[in-house]
């Protein structure tokens, strides 16, 4: 069994880090494949870090998980926008398999409106993190509770911006890799909010 958890990880935080770390306690997976996006084609705003700043600190934060780690640099590289389907595809062209599809219960929502939902069930599992404990076996989905860290992406990015703007005088954001966080400060990244 291989897991893949795909995401904009503008930045990447320990609550990813916890996720994938409770996963691979749970779960005995051969490989774990990461793959940040090149650009989601269902998010009208551009990440603030662009496609290669966030594939490195993707790299940077999970090279201590261990050997069964792979960050995949396919969407990145890809032409936009990314779509999962794709990457499965190219997974299992390539004889990875059998595929585990991770994805937070909050994006599982909006599932059917990803490309070709049906081709990615056929593909992989989905293996959707929650709070419910739920399951629908009869769709190929299974779930994994999770006690999560109170950490997201979108906070950060705003302690990021107020970080700069005071001229680092507010503190460090808690919730970020060590070596993230020096990547961060190394190429400025996050200065300006979304607009």
């Amino acid at each position: 069994m291989n897991a893949v958890l795909g995401g904009t990880f503008d930045p990447i935080h320990d609550g990813h880090l916890h996720l994938i770390r409770s996963l691979i306690k749970k779960f005995d997976f051969e490989k774990f494949f990461i793959v940040p996006a090149g650009q989601n084609p269902l998010k009208s705003q551009r990440p603030l870090a662009n496609a290669q700043q966030r594939l490195e600190m993707v790299q940077l934060a999970v090279e201590s998980l261990g050997p069964r780690m792979e960050v995949l640099d396919w969407e990145v590289k890809a032409p936009p926008p990314s779509y999962t389907v794709d990457t499965l595809e190219r997974l299992h062209q390539s004889g990875v398999g059998p595929l585990t599809l991770i994805m937070g219960d909050d994006v599982y929502r909006g599932f059917d409106g990803w490309k070709d939902p049906d081709r990615i069930r056929e593909l992989a599992t989905l293996l959707i993190v929650t709070r419910t404990g739920q399951a629908d076996p009869a769709q190929r989905i299974a779930t994994f509770e999770l006690d999560a860290l109170p950490y997201s992406a979108t906070e950060l990015r705003n302690q990021l911006y107020n970080f700069w703007k005071t001229n680092g005088l507010t503190p460090r954001p808690s919730g970020l890799p060590d070596s993230v966080w020096a990547f961060i400060k190394e190429k400025e990244l996050y200065t300006e909010l979304p607009t």
